[in-house]
């Protein structure tokens, strides 16, 4: 189903039964010749556009999570079937929110910045949540 140029779509791969991986899938045209480009990338991809860095951290998941230096688009693997983040800046956690789906929230922290807009936006191949402080 992903051979035409101009379709798009999601793959998923299970690794020893525990993770799935999510891939976006996008066909296209080559400008200079008639071939076809098939573009995979991480299907969830996280976009600070803050001025500061964001560490964000799965629900019960295992580890640290990850560290999204400002102005970076990073991918972002899920390591549980859970569908909520949350944002930890200078030791502060932020509300849990679902980034599997479209959406804008409004955060608010003790902290500066002091209330983050993210911004949920899905397509057929991926699946981008941007986050930017809400007052610039």
């Amino acid at each position: 189903p992903l051979q035409a140029v101009g379709t798009s779509g999601r793959v998923s791969s299970k690794l020893n039964k525990t993770y799935t991986f999510q891939f976006g899938v996008e066909v296209k045209l080559a400008k200079f010749t008639l071939s076809k480009l098939v573009i995979i990338t991480s299907y969830y991809l996280l976009f600070n556009q803050t001025n500061i860095d964001l560490h964000v951290l799965e629900e019960k998941a295992p580890g640290e999570g990850v560290i999204i230096p400002k102005g970076d688009l990073i991918p972002f693997w899920p390591l549980t079937d859970s569908n909520r983040l949350l944002l930890r800046i200078e030791n502060e956690n932020s509300a849990l929110f679902n980034y599997k789906k479209s959406d804008s929230i409004v955060l608010k922290l003790k902290t500066k910045p002091e209330a983050l807009y993210i911004e949920v936006h899905e397509t057929g191949s991926k699946n981008v949540t941007t986050i930017s402080s809400y007052f610039e």
